[in-house]
């Protein structure tokens, strides 16, 4: 069975990876799953996307996964889920520093924004031959 978060909403028709509490399915969906004894047995592959230090990134969420099998989670108190959920996003925060994804850098021009900005300077050019 692949495990996954969702990037998008439910019935978004998108198949877009999370990471493990931190998408649209929850972390009490993924307690639920690692508790039912219908699963129990089943191979579980982690499919959440970590292009930076994957192994700190997956490990974070395998033992998240590892620690909600046979916890008692009560669905209304969120401490508890939400230390789980910090841990991945720490891992995730740091894998993007390593990267430098977090931090903010100069974006290349589309095609779009290009072919408007090359409108706009015929544009001023017809108007300063007018002038």
């Amino acid at each position: 069975m692949h495990l996954n978060d969702s990037k998008t909403a439910h019935n978004s028709k998108k198949d877009r990876h999370e990471s493990i509490g931190i998408g649209h399915i929850g972390i009490h969906a993924f307690h639920h799953i690692m508790n039912d004894p219908r699963v129990q047995h089943i191979p579980l592959v982690l499919e959440t996307s970590s292009f930076e230090l994957p192994q700190e990134t997956w490990a974070n969420e395998i033992e998240v996964l590892n620690q909600l099998s046979g916890l008692a989670l009560d669905p209304g108190a969120t401490t508890q889920s939400d230390d789980l959920v910090k841990g991945i996003r720490t891992a995730l925060q740091h894998a993007e520093n390593a990267s430098g994804k977090g931090k903010s850098k100069a974006k290349a021009p589309s095609r779009t924004s290009r072919k408007r900005k090359a409108k706009a300077d015929e544009d001023d050019e017809a108007d300063e031959d007018e002038d």
